[in-house]
């Protein structure tokens, strides 16, 4: 959702007030759904909703460098992180399985499976920090420590398909994120 405003002369400035509003009115969306659930049944909860609460919740404090204005819920941490550990031995997959479904795919849709892991990468590190916000709960380190496990193993396999890493280099997709 990147976002450039005219600056002064001819440059384009990343960011700015309309990206903190749209990222707070995400945190906001998604944060209303998290409000209907009910604390005492992980269960009920919908499979995705907490990683994905806590992926906005840390996209608004790495993008805008502030927190958004509520602590991350003490309550959502282990099904969110244990949620994302699922989501990175996934990747985990993708990552191998890459080189069989490049040569299958298009060249915008070989772009879109890179993107993918790099955006799944993001999304684990905006995650990882909101969740790292998170007071003592029980058994919440142990599970934040197996997830940087597999996110460790998440990188090493990204660092194992570099070369097909390295065909976005000139897109602006990175562009984006280094500005960011």
């Amino acid at each position: 959702m990147p976002h450039f405003t005219q600056g002064e002369g001819d440059e384009f400035v990343y960011g700015g007030d309309e990206l903190a509003r749209e990222l707070r009115s995400r945190v906001a969306d998604v944060f209303a759904d998290v409000a209907a659930l009910d604390p005492a049944l992980p269960e009920s909860f919908p499979q995705a909703l907490p990683v994905e609460a806590a992926v906005t919740w840390g996209n608004c404090l790495l993008f805008t460098g502030e927190a958004p204005w509520e602590p991350f819920p003490d309550w959502l941490a282990v099904p969110a992180v244990e949620r994302l550990t699922a989501l990175l031995g996934s990747a985990i997959e993708q990552a191998g399985r890459l080189p069989a479904d490049w040569d299958m795919a298009g060249s915008d849709e070989a772009e879109d499976l890179v993107a993918g892991l790099l955006e799944a990468r993001m999304d684990s590190w905006a995650a990882l920090e909101a969740i790292d916000t998170v007071g003592d709960v029980p058994n919440l380190v142990d599970r934040i420590m197996a997830c940087e496990e597999v996110l460790a193993q998440f990188d090493r396999a990204l660092e194992g398909r570099v070369e097909f890493l390295a065909t976005l280099a000139d897109t602006q997709l990175l562009a984006n994120w280094r500005m960011s």
